[in-house]
Formats: C-alpha cells, sequence, structure tokens
C-alpha cells in the first residue's frame, strides 16, 4: 500500500481542511496535554549548566508527548501551518508577547484565556531535521527525564533567562507542572535510613532543594506506574470529591491520585514500604525541616519580621501523585 497520497492537493478546500483537523490533537489546546522533555548535561561535567530539550525518541522511554501528535503541521505545508496558527490563535498571542517584551513590565496584566496562550519550539530530529512542537506551559504537564537526578533544576526552568516554553523573558509567568518518573527505589532508600538523617540522603535533597527556587510552579508531580483504580463503587462522600486533574498523552493518561479509589500501597520483598504516598510524606517532612532551619537561621540573626516577609514569597510547589492509563 502507497504511503504517499498524491492527489491530495486535487482534494476540494473544504475537505482537505476537515483532513487537516484531524490530524490535531484531541480536545486541543484546552486538553491538557503531557510532554516529554529530557534533561542532559550540555557542558561536561558542569551540573549548573544541564540543558532541558524537548525529546524525539531518547533512550528513555516511548515518547509519549501530546507535542508530537500535530507537531508536523507547522513543517507539511502552508495550508497545514495556517490551520494549526488559528487553532492555537497563535497571531493573537504572539501580539501579547511581543507588548509584553516592549513594555519591560515585572508584572504583566493578565489577558482572558491566557491559560491557553500556547509556545511552539523545535528540536533536532532523528533524521536530522528541525521539528517544530506545540505546548500551552500553564496548563500542560511537563514529564522531565533527566540523564541524573542532579540535573533536576526547577530554577532552570522558571528564572527569566531558563527555559523559553514557560520563561517570563518570553512573556510568560512560568511552568504550573513538572513532573518526574517515581522510582520505587526510591522509597525504598529513605524508608531504610535513620529517621533524623533522612532530610540528608542524595535523593532527597536532589529533589526537595531545586523546589526552594522553584518560583510560579503550582505542582511537582511524581508518576507511578504501578498505581491501578480499585474495582468498586465509591461512596457517597467520595462521589462528591472534586474531579482529579488530567493530563493527556498521545496513548496514555495521566490521573491524579484522589481518595480511595486507587491501589497505592506497595512493599519490597522485605515488606520495606516503597509506595509514592509514603515517599511524599518523607519529603514533606524534609520540606518542613528545611523551612524550621531557615526560620532560625533567620530568626537568629535578623527578626520575626524579616521572617514573616521571606515566607510569603517562599511558596513551595505541592508534590503530589499521577497514576498513568493507557488509552
Amino acid at each position: 500500500m502507497p504511503e504517499t497520497f498524491h492527489s491530495f492537493g486535487r482534494l476540494p478546500p473544504e475537505l482537505r481542511d476537515k483532513i487537516w483537523k484531524l490530524a490535531i490533537r484531541p480536545g486541543g489546546p484546552a486538553r491538557r496535554g503531557a510532554h516529554i522533555f529530557s534533561i542532559y548535561d550540555g557542558s561536561g561535567d558542569d551540573v549548573d549548566k544541564a540543558v532541558v530539550v524537548a525529546a524525539s525518541c531518547f533512550k528513555f522511554h516511548h515518547n509519549f508527548s501530546t507535542y508530537l501528535i500535530d507537531g508536523g503541521l507547522w513543517n507539511a505545508c502552508k495550508e497545514s501551518r495556517l490551520l494549526i496558527e488559528r487553532v492555537f490563535d497563535s497571531k493573537k498571542w504572539d501580539a501579547v508577547r511581543d507588548r509584553r517584551l516592549r513594555s519591560h513590565t515585572g508584572n504583566p496584566v493578565q489577558v482572558k484565556g491566557e491559560h491557553l496562550m500556547p509556545a511552539t519550539g523545535y528540536f533536532r530530529g532523528d533524521d536530522s531535521t528541525d521539528r517544530y512542537f506545540t505546548v500551552v506551559p500553564y496548563r500542560d504537564l511537563f514529564c522531565l527525564q533527566p540523564e541524573i537526578l542532579d540535573y533536576f533544576n526547577c530554577e532552570d526552568i522558571s528564572k527569566p533567562d531558563g527555559v523559553a516554553l514557560g520563561s517570563t523573558r518570553w512573556g510568560f509567568h512560568g511552568l504550573q507542572n513538572i513532573a518526574l518518573e517515581y522510582d520505587p527505589a526510591w522509597g525504598i532508600t529513605v524508608e531504610k535510613a535513620d529517621l533524623g538523617m533522612r532530610h540528608r540522603l542524595s535523593i532527597v535533597e536532589s529533589i526537595i532543594q531545586p523546589l526552594f527556587n522553584a518560583k510560579g510552579l503550582s505542582y511537582v508531580w511524581l508518576i507511578d506506574y504501578r498505581i491501578k483504580r480499585r474495582h468498586y463503587v465509591p461512596t457517597k462522600e467520595e462521589t462528591t470529591e472534586r474531579d482529579p486533574i488530567i493530563f493527556y498523552g498521545s496513548d496514555r493518561r495521566f490521573v491524579e491520585v484522589l481518595g480511595n479509589k486507587w491501589e497505592t500501597a506497595f512493599e519490597d520483598k522485605a515488606e520495606i514500604d516503597s509506595s509514592c504516598d509514603n515517599f511524599i510524606r518523607i519529603m514533606e517532612e524534609a520540606i518542613e525541616h528545611q523551612l524550621d532551619v531557615i526560620e532560625a537561621r533567620l530568626m537568629s540573626h535578623e527578626s520575626s519580621a524579616d521572617w514573616n516577609r521571606v515566607s510569603r514569597f517562599l511558596k513551595i510547589p505541592h508534590l503530589r501523585v499521577l497514576a498513568c492509563e493507557y488509552i
């Protein structure tokens, strides 16, 4: 069967337009997407200069990124490019960002519907060609896959000269949702450690310290691929819970784990708790410990007013759990 339809240009314009629309991601920009971004060392041994890049088919996992569904429309032809520009209202949002860049204001005025403002970038594909992609920084999930966990750095994502996809330098307010794929070995490591030493573990510091540098980030999600839905009828109280946050990839969706609807308890062969819930509980304890240390230092050298001023701006992102469901 031929892979190329050479008579596509002879079809009526209305039919061609419908075909191009079928190539757009389901739900368009309004449905939360999920995207893989790899973090690799772009400058030798200097961890502080690790680079965040979009991944085409990197060495980690199958790329489920939503941006691959319709990214080809940017390059296919003029018709397809005009369509994807209309879907994401690119001209409107380009004008908004341009005004912000020229105004040089530190606190830009919010625009109605700004949560749908897209960002378009490109990466070098496996065939050495530039491939364009589009994300929605305020709504989408950015799944980071660092070569080593030391490369996980929220500051590089949120600072003005950081990743342009959500950078204030390019008219955005920063990314809202980033994720790491949870490794059960992390939970076993912290559970086996002495209670007083857990906050000093490298795995804990590698995740906790970047959170104190994150600006504008709302959530850091941990994806636990082991979690499955329970097969039971929810109680009346459970049916009144708020709807979970859901992010959609090309062949799966990531669902916020809420209530008792999920199997979340896991142990290794030695009956050591490796659940993501327990790991997050320990991480939150480490965050509280770090906050206590910061408060004690300020109170000993400055005053309670200084601590109150700092604490208002010290907003740590929430840690939450996502389950993966294939669709």
